[in-house]
């Protein structure tokens, strides 16, 4: 089974909990609590999508 670019469609499923966090982040006040909180939240949203990018290239890799 061969597995095709395509397949990675980032603007449709990997962008979203980026675009979410990043605003929830971006309405936070500087001197807020959880501001800290929603800063991490992005950056663990930004992990989980590097980490899936790289799963969806290790996979591709082995299929061919």
């Amino acid at each position: 089974m061969a597995l095709r670019l395509s397949h990675l469609n980032i603007s449709s499923c990997l962008l979203p909990p980026i675009k979410e966090a990043s605003r929830q982040y971006t309405k936070k006040l500087k001197a807020q609590s959880h501001r800290e909180w929603a800063r991490k939240n992005l950056v663990r949203k930004h992990e989980d999508i590097s980490h899936q990018m790289r799963d969806w290239f290790w996979k591709l890799v082995i299929a061919v």
